[in-house]
C-alpha cells in the first residue's frame, strides 16, 4: 500500500465460538478492501482473553493462534491484535497517571470494544474506524472506496458523529407475519427510540478519529449497554442512549 493513502481501520471483535464466522467475514472484507485505490486498510482484531489462553469453545485455537490464521488469510493487509494482555498494559499506564476510569473490562462489552478499536485506529494513524461484526459481509452494490467516502461525507468535519451500514436497530425475523410494525410501535412508545433508525453497532459502524469514548459496563450479560442511534438518513446528529436492555 502507498504511504500517501489514508489509512482506515477495519475493526472486529470475537470470541472462540464465533471465530469461524469472524474469519469468513475478514476473508471477504480483506479481498474487498484490497481493491481500494484511495485508502490503505488495516485490520484490527479485539479478543477479550489473554493471547495464549485456550478458548472455551468448539475451536482448539488460542486467541493468538486465531489471529495468526487471520494474518495468513489477509495477505498484504496489516493485522493488529488487542487482547487482555494489551488492556492490562494500558490500564497500568493509566493507573500510573492517576486515571481512575476503566478503558474496558476483562469480559466483552460493546463500550469496551469501541474504546479498544478507536485507540487501535489512533495508534495505527488511521483517519477513521469501520467496525464490522462476525457475519457482516461487505456490500455488493458499492466499492470499498465508495462506502468509506459515503460515510466520511455524511460525518463531515465532525469527530462526534457516526454512520453505519444500514443494519436495523431491531431484530424482527422471529415475529409472526404482519407483526413487525406493531413491535416497532411498541418499542418506540416504551423507549423513545425509533427502531427503524439504524443502530451503529457492528454493521459497518464508522467514526472519525478521535471519536467518542464509550461507557464500558462490567457484567454485560446483566447490565446496561451503550448504543448509538442515527435517527434518519437526513438527520445530521447522533443520539447516544444508555439502554437498560441488551441488544
Amino acid at each position: 500500500m502507498s504511504d500517501d493513502k489514508m489509512r482506515v481501520l477495519l475493526g472486529i471483535d470475537f470470541v472462540g465460538s464465533n471465530f469461524p464466522s469472524a474469519l469468513y467475514s475478514l476473508q471477504r472484507w480483506a479481498a474487498y478492501a484490497k481493491a481500494t485505490t484511495s485508502y490503505a486498510p488495516v485490520i484490527g482484531v479485539s479478543t477479550f482473553c489473554h493471547r495464549s489462553a485456550p478458548w472455551p469453545s468448539c475451536t482448539s485455537l488460542t486467541a493468538g493462534q486465531a489471529v495468526s490464521v487471520i494474518r495468513d488469510c489477509s495477505a498484504g493487509i496489516e493485522v493488529l491484535h488487542w487482547d487482555n494482555e494489551v488492556s492490562d498494559g494500558v490500564s497500568a499506564i493509566l493507573s500510573s497517571g492517576d486515571v481512575k476510569s476503566s478503558l474496558s473490562w476483562p469480559a466483552f462489552s460493546y463500550g469496551g470494544v469501541v474504546n479498544r478499536l478507536l485507540l487501535f485506529a489512533h495508534e495505527a494513524s488511521c483517519i477513521c474506524l469501520v467496525r464490522i461484526d462476525p457475519g457482516t459481509l461487505p456490500p455488493t452494490e458499492k466499492s470499498f472506496d465508495e462506502v468509506v467516502a459515503h460515510h466520511l461525507s455524511w460525518i463531515g468535519t465532525s469527530s462526534y458523529l457516526v454512520d453505519t451500514g444500514g443494519r436495523l436497530a431491531l431484530r424482527d425475523i422471529f415475529l409472526l407475519d404482519g407483526k413487525a410494525d406493531d413491535q416497532c410501535d411498541l418499542v418506540c412508545r416504551m423507549t423513545g427510540i425509533d427502531p427503524l433508525a439504524r443502530v451503529t453497532g457492528g454493521g459497518m459502524f464508522t467514526s472519525k478519529l478521535p471519536g467518542i469514548p464509550a461507557m464500558s459496563f462490567p457484567g454485560w450479560e446483566k447490565g446496561p449497554t451503550l448504543v448509538s442511534i442515527r435517527r434518519s438518513s437526513q438527520a445530521k446528529s447522533s443520539l447516544w442512549v444508555c439502554s437498560q436492555h441488551n441488544i
